[in-house]
């Protein structure tokens, strides 16, 4: 029991040693470093003048390093001799003004460069200068002026690859034509979207019209052949009534009276009674 208490104190006091965990734990806690972090902040906040605590939204960014006292090596101003570079050569044996090197061969001034703000390539804006001095020089000439001076050899190559494009040229046509809808007068290159373009709608829609169209055509058509052919017929009859000479209708005939026709007579008597026994 006792051995137990003496090892619980010695859990809870590790805490509390000098130097120790305790005071790690103390130093660098979850809970001490958010307030030690809060701290700085407020520290630094206080710190700052009211101008800058005040700052407008479009304000320009600045660097941290101040660079308006420090000198700047360039083309045009040595390094200084406060340059701990400048001083290490000194060491060395280097004098001020001369080369570099056992015999001081090397050379003096700067190699001259110009600041490179483009995205082309090491030497690609020379190269473009000298193309474009060489294309610029003199006129190109015509296609005319080059087949005079040309030689037949030459004239049978250039004929050669006129005819060459000329039949490629036929055969992109000729397999275009058949991506051609005439329909809706469209041309495509790919299969895949003439065969989008016959499964649209609107492809769809002006087919049935144009068969409403032509079905239509097709029965004004036979009606109209049908009445042409009747007022043909009517126009024959016309000229055959008028081609025939106009004859007097024929009187009809008087009855002829004939005395000597017999007369023929009706008497009715009545019949005679029969006698009773």
């Amino acid at each position: 029991m006792r051995a137990n208490a003496t090892a619980a104190g010695k859990a809870a006091g590790w805490r509390h040693v000098q130097g120790g965990l305790g005071g790690v734990a103390a130093r660098y806690g979850a809970e001490n470093s958010i307030q030690r972090v809060n701290e700085e902040r407020a520290r630094q906040y206080a710190m700052l003048t009211e101008e800058e605590k005040s700052m407008p939204i479009d304000a320009p960014l600045t660097d941290d390093l101040d660079l308006s006292n420090t000198d700047m090596a360039s083309m045009d101003q040595p390094i200084p001799g406060s340059n701990i570079g400048f001083r290490m050569l000194q060491k060395l044996g280097w004098k001020a003004g001369s080369g570099l090197g056992r015999r001081q061969q090397g050379i003096i001034d700067p190699i001259r460069f110009d600041v490179k703000e483009e995205v082309l390539g090491v030497g690609a804006e020379s190269h473009y200068r000298e193309m474009s001095k060489m294309t610029t020089s003199e006129r190109k000439r015509l296609e005319s002026e080059s087949q005079l001076n040309e030689t037949p050899e030459q004239a049978a190559v250039r004929e050669a690859k006129a005819e060459q494009r000329r039949r490629q040229d036929q055969n992109v046509q000729d397999e275009l034509s058949n991506l051609r809808c005439t329909l809706c007068n469209k041309q495509y290159t790919k299969a895949i979207e003439y065969q989008a373009h016959l499964d649209s709608y609107d492809h769809n829609h002006r087919k049935r019209f144009a068969d409403m169209r032509r079905d239509h055509r097709v029965e004004s058509g036979a009606t109209s052949a049908a009445a042409a052919e009747d007022r043909m017929l009517a126009k024959r009859i016309a000229a055959a009534a008028k081609a025939e000479p106009s004859a007097p209708a024929p009187a009809p005939k008087a009855l002829e009276q004939n005395d000597e026709r017999p007369v023929l007579k009706f008497s009715f008597k009545a019949k005679p009674k029969a006698k009773r026994r």
